[in-house]
């Protein structure tokens, strides 16, 4: 048990380390641990994108997807994207 406690233990009496700390990083560029899961691509990663967040009611939530369904638009993002630009530029949307 001592053992692994003076492993942990930093330089400084007390100080603990994260096991993130332990962990040696990649010596040079050519050495990058491989990224799972697809590569970044759409809107997410794009830098001229930015997320947002906000509430609207449930009723009117569903009366959105129904007509997205109905007209078959598939990206929420798009209809968000035309009705803020309509709205500034003082159209009605959609």
């Amino acid at each position: 048990m001592q053992e692994k406690r003076d492993e942990e233990v930093g330089e400084s009496e007390g100080e603990v380390l994260s096991p993130a700390l332990m962990t040696p990083e990649p010596s040079s560029a050519g050495d990058e641990v491989p990224r799972r899961g697809r590569p970044p691509t759409g809107r997410r990663s794009n830098p001229e994108y930015e997320g947002v967040m906000g509430y609207i009611p449930k009723r009117l939530h569903k009366q959105v997807k129904r007509h997205m369904l109905e007209a078959d638009i598939r990206d929420f993002s798009e209809v968000l994207e035309q009705a803020l630009g309509a709205w500034l530029e003082g159209q009605p949307p959609l």
